[in-house]
């Protein structure tokens, strides 16, 4: 489903460049679990934006279903972010005006669906995270795990075939992260969607069926 080819990624500070990920190898099949395990500072973040089509490599290919994703243009590479991939962040970027609903709503609606087709698929997701009783709140009303679980509702409202996670528990005490890793489990499993995710804890790296290590630059697999 995906695969990458000698990803190289650059940054130039001044005079100094600062190589970040150096000749990347990987393959992800569908419905896969995938861990990437690294210290803060090794990259994971900038591979996932990579993989995801958030930001561009220096060198190198992401092939998405055959198709390299930096051919291509600005519009298709969103398209593809909206229809068939999902993320969920350390930090969930709830918009702050918008209720729990209106929140799930948003990418739909970006997509061109209907809201009131929308509308009861988005209070099943509600119910799926144990939402359904939050619907009107505010995101400054909902606990740090709430908001996460708002995150991964609206990250699957348009049924993504994949589902991207930079460090999802980061922000979370140990119980409420465990809760999030193990629906991020359940819906891998449930709805055969492929998941990425990128995290320092290596407990909750090990929950995945296969693991890599990213360090220097360098990505090995564990297992």
């Amino acid at each position: 489903m995906l695969e990458v080819s000698n990803l190289h990624k650059i940054y130039n500070h001044g005079a100094e460049k600062l190589h970040v990920l150096k000749g990347i190898e990987l393959q992800i099949r569908k419905g896969e679990f995938v861990a990437i395990l690294g210290p803060s500072g090794a990259g994971k973040s900038t591979l996932i934006h990579l993989l995801g089509g958030l930001d561009y490599p220096t060198q190198g290919e992401v092939i998405f279903d055959g198709k390299d994703i930096y051919s291509f243009s600005d519009s298709e590479l969103a398209e593809l972010r909206n229809r068939r991939i999902g993320f969920i962040f350390q930090f969930y970027h709830l918009l702050p005006e918008f209720n729990v609903l209106e929140n799930i709503l948003i990418p739909a609606l970006i997509k061109g669906r209907r809201k009131r087709n929308m509308t009861e698929e988005a209070k099943d997701l509600l119910d799926n995270v144990k939402l359904s009783q939050r619907i009107r709140f505010f995101p400054a009303q909902l606990s740090g795990g709430e908001q996460q679980r708002l995150a991964i509702a609206r990250a699957l409202i348009n049924q993504p075939e994949m589902l991207f996670c930079d460090e999802p528990t980061g922000n979370l005490d140990s119980t409420t992260g465990k809760e999030i890793i193990g629906l991020i489990k359940q819906l891998n499993r449930e709805r055969q969607m492929t998941v990425v995710l990128v995290t320092h804890n290596q407990e909750i790296a090990a929950v995945a069926e296969k693991l890599f290590y990213l360090k220097d630059g360098f990505l090995q697999q564990y297992s």
